[in-house]
């Protein structure tokens, strides 16, 4: 399931950073509501026209919400470029037993200095793996 299904930064400056990982704007949540560990896979469209794709200026880390609801040795708790394709598990062995079955995948964003201005969207995708 997922619980948060949208990030919404608003209005931004050019050149500045902007992430979920202070719960401003809320992260990604992500929740294993079946009766199996499983891994997550994350993939996105590009978010910005001004640079290459993908690229520092779109990131993503998984970060516990519960803990010990997925394996963070094996799971991506840092920074990764956003990338539109993917076979890593960047979440792993999710538990899903009740009180540790949910998730956060955090965003970053760092506007381009030469950015144009205008809504900018992505859409993420969430590959489950039993």
């Amino acid at each position: 399931n997922v619980l948060n299904g949208s990030v919404l930064f608003g209005s931004v400056s050019l050149g500045s950073e902007h992430s979920t990982d202070d719960n401003d704007p809320d992260p990604f949540l992500l929740e294993n509501g079946g009766n199996i560990f499983f891994n997550i896979s994350v993939t996105g469209t590009r978010y910005f026209s001004a640079v290459g794709f993908p690229s520092w200026y779109y990131q993503f880390k998984a970060r516990e919400n519960e803990s010990g609801a997925f394996n963070t040795t094996q799971s991506a708790m840092n920074w990764l470029n956003m990338t539109n394709s993917s076979s890593t598990v960047h979440v792993a062995l999710v538990d899903w037993h009740d009180v540790n079955d949910n998730a956060a995948v955090d965003l970053n964003v760092t506007v381009p200095n030469n950015e144009s201005q205008g809504q900018k969207t992505s859409t993420i995708t969430f590959t489950v793996t039993g």
